[in-house]
């Protein structure tokens, strides 16, 4: 599973207001490692990116993105959220796969914060399909809860942000 797509793929984002372009530092992440890279509103801790999925790299069911795919994908939404908690790790992903997910089409993938306690950051994820008639079809519902270490002062920086 380390080859998750090409610069076409995986960058084909459009930066949207107070949303700033980062990425894992080199060496970060199997996603980075790859170019890829997301949009990070620091003031509303809310992340996204733009993504096709490839029928020689994701597919599952016949047409279809594999679940385990769609599980890495929404875990590094969210975690892009919690850039203003960083560093913290996945302690645990809900997801609800509401309808399968195309391959081939552009899909938005999202996170946000939806609220803190103590060392636990608490986290919504959506893929979603947004149609031409301007239709927003959510395929993908998921939760997570991001643990920070013991210790952590939130000062290490999760991004490297780019113009």
């Amino acid at each position: 599973m380390g080859d998750f797509g090409d610069k076409k793929t995986v960058n084909n984002s459009k930066k949207e207001d107070n949303f700033k372009k980062v990425r894992h530092p080199d060496g970060g992440c199997v996603f980075c490692g790859q170019g890829f890279y997301g949009f990070f509103d620091e003031k509303n801790n809310k992340s996204y990116f733009y993504f096709t999925f490839s029928q020689d790299k994701h597919q599952g069911p016949p047409g279809h993105v594999h679940g385990g795919v769609i599980a890495i994908f929404i875990d590094e939404a969210m975690s892009f959220a919690t850039g203003n908690f960083f560093p913290c790790f996945l302690g645990k992903i809900e997801i609800l796969y509401k309808k399968p997910v195309p391959l081939g089409i552009s899909l938005r993938i999202e996170g946000e914060v939806v609220r803190v306690e103590g060392r636990k950051v608490f986290t919504n994820g959506f893929i979603i399909h947004e149609k031409k008639s301007g239709e927003k079809d959510v395929l993908i519902q998921a939760s997570g809860i991001y643990i920070r270490p013991k210790g952590s002062d939130g000062t290490v920086s999760l991004f490297v942000v780019e113009d």
